[in-house]
């Protein structure tokens, strides 16, 4: 039983749906490129490329929620609501 107690350690994409992060790597206004975005998760910082249909590019420390999983090692994220 203590066995199944262990994680793996593994990053699950999916967990980072609905989750606020934040901008690491500027990311271009209507999906016209890809940036980068830090969050925690799962008791750590993870990096993930990250893409936005935004009509204004996202900015270097401005705070996103992940809205889809596009692949492995891709999401798509929205201005948080209210942020400067």
């Amino acid at each position: 039983s203590i066995a199944r107690l262990t994680s793996s350690g593994n990053q699950r994409i999916r967990n980072a749906l609905g989750k606020p992060a934040t901008v690491y790597v500027s990311i271009p206004a209507q999906g016209e490129g890809a940036g980068k975005v830090q969050l925690t998760m799962q008791n750590r910082v993870v990096e993930y490329q990250a893409v936005s249909t935004e009509g204004k590019p996202l900015k270097s420390g401005e705070p996103v929620e992940v809205v889809d999983i596009l692949n492995h090692h891709t999401v798509q994220v929205r201005r948080v609501e209210g942020a400067v």
